[in-house]
């Protein structure tokens, strides 16, 4: 093969590397505005889900305060009862703590599987 051909085969061929390079690097800015897109919305969500953890701590820690004042009061009934002096009062106190008893059992799945979805993953 002539010199001349061989030179010019060789510089085609750098030609469609340079073109080939060229159309990558056109690409890039569109390439990089996704991925930054996909970065913003990524952010986002995790910033929702931060968001949730705090309110959901925050009704376990509401739930949880008001399961300990009603077996506070459980307590203090069951004290009570213990000095009543007729049956009358005795089953004033039994009623007062079976519907405390009842109220946390209703708020205990609340807090718990039911009430407060857990977003937190393990990873």
């Amino acid at each position: 093969m002539h010199p001349a051909l061989e030179r010019l085969k060789s510089l085609q061929e750098v030609d469609r590397e340079i073109q080939r390079l060229t159309d990558e690097i056109a690409t890039l800015p569109r390439r990089v505005a996704d991925v930054e897109a996909k970065l913003a919305s990524t952010k986002s969500q995790i910033e929702q889900e931060k968001s949730k953890i705090k309110q959901n701590d925050a009704a376990k820690r509401g739930f949880e305060s008001e399961i300990q004042s009603l077996q506070q009061k459980i307590s203090k009934y069951r004290e009570q009862s213990l000095d009543v002096k007729t049956n009358e009062q005795y089953k004033a106190f039994l009623h007062e703590i079976e519907f405390a008893e009842k109220r946390i059992s209703r708020k205990e799945p609340e807090g718990g599987r039911s009430g407060i979805q857990d977003t937190r993953r393990a990873d």
